[in-house]
């Protein structure tokens, strides 16, 4: 469509231009009627391929500016934190197993220790000491009195927690010798093997 246009501009100009230098006898009108009229026509034409090309310039600005608006108001929704469920082992069960007090061999524990490892647990002890490091907060407990804990007596421990440093204030009610119920995540046995490390919470 657009070519078409062109094409008859310029024949229209060209007629104009030998209606003005040349007249046609076969045609009655004046030369400079027949000059005008050529003119308008060619101005229609002009006109026409003028707004066609504005159109067509537009119509792309139109659908880039929908198309970014669109984006704008369709954010990407953020992922929510995955929430863990403490499972079912208990205390008694993983120190019975990994504790120096187990009967299992060593062969035996390190391949039972895979079933634990990284295990979100809920567990409920008596808090035997409350100690704030320099990077990290460590909580030791008591839940049963093993034979490190009868030696020892209130001093006596077998879970080490260690939990973040921003959770500082959260500590500041706990008082020695009252049970409190927490969550972690089991991570290892001590070099001893008389306290179970875990990491505060499950996330």
């Amino acid at each position: 469509m657009l070519d078409l246009l062109v094409v008859l501009a310029v024949i229209a100009a060209t007629a104009s231009f030998i209606a003005i230098i040349r007249p046609i006898p076969k045609i009655h009108l004046p030369t400079r009627k027949r000059a005008a009229l050529v003119f308008i026509i060619t101005c229609v034409i002009s006109g026409g391929l003028s707004a066609e090309k504005d159109k067509t310039n537009v119509q792309p600005t139109t659908q880039t500016t929908q198309t970014a608006q669109t984006t704008q108001t369709k954010p990407k929704p953020k992922p929510e934190p995955k929430k863990v469920t403490p499972t079912n082992i208990t205390f008694e069960e993983v120190y019975e197993k990994f504790s120096n007090e187990s009967q299992l061999t060593d062969l035996r524990q390190e391949n039972e220790w895979k079933k634990y490892e990284n295990k979100c647990i809920e567990w409920t002890g008596i808090l035997v000491e409350l100690e704030d490091g320099v990077f990290s907060m460590t909580i030791r407990m008591q839940h049963k009195k093993t034979l490190v804990n009868q030696a020892l007596g209130k001093l006596g421990y077998d879970v080490e927690i260690s939990a973040p440093k921003n959770l500082k204030e959260q500590f500041l009610s706990w008082q020695t010798g009252h049970s409190y119920t927490y969550q972690g995540t089991i991570e290892s046995m001590s070099i001893m093997k008389t306290d179970i490390n875990i990491k505060w919470g499950c996330n």
